[in-house]
């Protein structure tokens, strides 16, 4: 049974931070609490080498060139006795009201951009009994963060020593959307083990499991691609009637970064055999299914093509930017499918209202049947 427990300062904003568990356990001001805490370390960090994708111009754009080495830094599991945590990405706060900024990351320039920091009061924790796992992350509840930021903390704990279907509570960013429940459900976490942070943003347990991130966001190593292929690819489902081996993917249904001109720029593939598909239609097992039977894709930037996660190793991708947006999310694990991965960027539409990540762009027809042909030269 949940309960409202007060803790030490519970409610009161943090107004500092340890920037990781190595200053925890070294502070001088955390000496009464670190035996709460304990580190289980998992995978060892590596260097992630990159090949240079196809393109149809000679010099290859910065955002590929920027990531064609990185860094990954080691995993590990830091269990909490008397956990805290609070928000939509899991800010983990100590028993002193210091926030753990190495566990507690977001999408902002600085931790002090954090959303914890910009509260005024927080609302008391409910508190869980027993073991809960905090499955956390910024944007953990969009589609390709949950498959590649959240799923590969189970490969966390698995590594640390940790069996994850044994918890009694799994805290996860909300708000908890069809897909997540979906997906937790064929894994056995029930609906009433989960804990959605849009609902109630503050949460104590008795023990609390934390995985560290999975690499850097948009980062991967292959062993996260690997564990969540294996996990998830037993589960695949092929549509009934399905029988198209050539996918366009539409965004038509989304909001922004659609390709203005998806009509015209299908007509000239529909000769070449592929169909067109909106992922929405589709549920979860099935969206597995239909990207492991693939032979092609080609489709925008965005959640849209994080599916190419299941194809067969070697499958040819064709991925589309805006000359406003270039986000290399899909090649960079793409590299350990392996997908057979190009790129082709369009002409950005212009609006004032929103971020030029958000635009709308144009695809010269032509352009991308010369990148497909160098593709499957």
């Amino acid at each position: 049974m949940m309960t409202r427990v007060p803790g030490f300062r519970s409610n009161r904003v943090p107004t500092d931070y340890y920037a990781n568990a190595a200053d925890l356990f070294t502070a001088s001001d955390s000496t009464s609490f670190r035996n709460r805490f304990q580190r289980h370390d998992a995978h060892p960090g590596e260097s992630l080498f990159r090949m240079p994708p196809i393109r149809l111009e000679d010099h290859l754009h910065d955002a590929f060139v920027r990531e064609l080495r990185k860094e990954s830094p080691p995993t590990f599991v830091l269990e909490y006795h008397g956990g805290r945590c609070w928000g939509q990405a899991g800010s983990v706060v100590t028993p002193n009201n210091k926030v753990l900024a190495e566990m507690s990351y977001e999408f902002a320039p600085t931790i002090q951009q954090y959303q914890i920091f910009q509260q005024h009061i927080l609302d008391r924790p409910r508190h869980l009994p027993g073991t809960a796992i905090l499955l956390a992350a910024p944007a953990g509840n969009v589609y390709a963060h949950f498959l590649l930021d959240i799923l590969p903390k189970l490969a966390i704990l698995e590594r640390a020593g940790f069996d994850w279907r044994s918890a009694d509570h799994y805290i996860i960013s909300g708000p908890h959307r069809t897909f997540q429940a979906e997906a937790l459900s064929l894994l056995g976490i029930e609906s009433h083990q989960v804990r959605d942070m849009s609902a109630y943003p503050h949460w104590s347990a008795d023990r609390m499991l934390i995985p560290s991130r999975p690499g850097i966001s948009g980062n991967y190593p292959g062993w996260a691609v690997d564990f969540v292929r294996q996990l998830l690819l037993p589960l695949a489902q092929v549509p009934s009637g399905w029988n198209a081996a050539k996918v366009f993917i539409s965004r038509r249904m989304a909001g922004k970064r659609r390709i203005i001109n998806e009509s015209e720029l299908f007509e000239s593939l529909r000769p070449l055999g592929f169909q067109t598909i909106e992922n929405e239609n589709f549920t979860f097992r099935e969206q597995i299914g239909l990207y492991a039977a693939a032979e092609f894709v080609i489709g925008p930037m965005g959640s849209s093509t994080t599916n190419t996660l299941f194809c067969r190793p070697d499958t040819p991708v064709i991925e589309t930017y805006s000359d406003s947006s270039v986000n290399v999310f899909t090649w960079s694990y793409g590299q350990f499918v392996p997908l057979r991965f190009a790129y082709l960027i369009g002409s950005g539409i212009v609006n004032g209202e929103h971020n030029p990540h958000e635009w709308d762009y144009r695809i010269d027809p032509a352009k991308m049947r010369a990148v497909l042909e160098r593709l499957v030269a």
